[in-house]
């Protein structure tokens, strides 16, 4: 693969070394096109800011609690060509109809304006990335924010891509693990340094890692909580199944009955974070909310020690 030099670093040793990008990567064009700045709503329980997706366009609403969203503009454009579907999960059967397998791409635009709008509130700190994948998420916003990104995902091929494209931008851990077991048993508060973000970009549900990550990290300053949640897509077809309020309840504490619609998503990842909230003795603010092309939820929180 041909490569061009974009730039130098120093490494551990002091020595010179040259950044490189492939011409391919240099020659890709921008998933998002002529941003347009944006006021936003103040977030509250009630009203927060939502990102979607329409016809090549990212548009901002108003995503209200009993009335879902109200009324949206463009903010961006985007080329549906880009999206491309680079992350296959082939350890989990097809089983619903239509499906042939589970993928996702490796970028949605409302995610990527979702996530920097959380990214612009910060300045400085660690970001810890889970479920990191090929650092997309890395590159594109927490780069350019973060003194240090901890990366974590079980691919070790897909760090090896992260950690290319962040080579000479960001101070950077890569760590080959099991996310899961990485937060039970490894994880070291003390050695994350001052953790500003942390950001769960799973494949399904979210929660499980939530609960984990909140069971072994005390909540001692501010930070936002960055969440990816695909589990609906399983919930609009069993909206009518005992299993879907089964599944609710005990991942999320949430007991109504699921219609199927995002918006319950939305309702279930607020009372996860309450939940965990009230059980690890911190406060929580909504921030934003996004759906992807599909049935992906995104959604972002601000918490505070009480």
């Amino acid at each position: 693969m041909k490569r061009a030099i974009v730039g130098f670093y120093k490494d551990a040793e002091e020595r010179v070394r040259p950044i490189t990008k492939s011409l391919a990567e240099l020659n890709r064009k921008k998933i998002l096109k002529n941003p347009k700045p944006f006021k936003s709503v103040k977030p509250s329980w009630k009203r927060r800011p939502i990102f979607t997706l329409r016809k090549g366009e990212v548009e901002m609403g108003i995503y209200d609690k009993d009335r879902g969203i109200i009324g949206s503009v463009p903010i961006a454009s985007y080329d549906p060509h880009l999206l491309n579907q680079g992350y296959v999960d082939e350890t989990r059967p097809p089983n619903l109809p239509g499906v042939k397998r589970w993928s996702s791409p490796d970028l949605t635009p409302s995610k990527l304006v979702q996530r920097q709008a959380v990214a612009e509130k910060m300045n400085g700190g660690t970001v810890l990335e889970l479920y990191a994948g090929k650092g997309n998420l890395s590159n594109e916003v927490w780069a350019s924010k973060a003194d240090k990104l901890v990366l974590v995902d079980k691919n070790p091929s897909f760090l090896k891509e992260a950690d290319r494209k962040l080579k000479g931008k960001v101070k950077r851990e890569i760590i080959v693990a099991d996310n899961l077991k990485w937060l039970r048993n490894v994880m070291k508060p003390e050695e994350l340094g001052r953790v500003k973000a942390v950001d769960f970009d799973a494949f399904g549900s979210p929660s499980t890692g939530m609960k984990t990550f909140f069971d072994n990290y005390p909540i001692r300053n501010m930070m936002f909580i960055c969440v990816t949640d695909g589990s609906n897509i399983f919930l609009a077809f069993q909206r009518k199944r005992k299993s879907a309020l089964n599944f609710l309840r005990k991942h999320y504490g949430l007991t109504f009955e699921p219609t199927g619609k995002r918006e319950d998503q939305i309702k279930a990842l607020d009372a996860l974070m309450q939940q965990q909230g009230r059980k690890h003795d911190f406060s929580v603010e909504p921030i934003n909310v996004a759906f992807g092309k599909r049935q992906s939820v995104y959604a972002a929180y601000k918490i505070s020690p009480k």
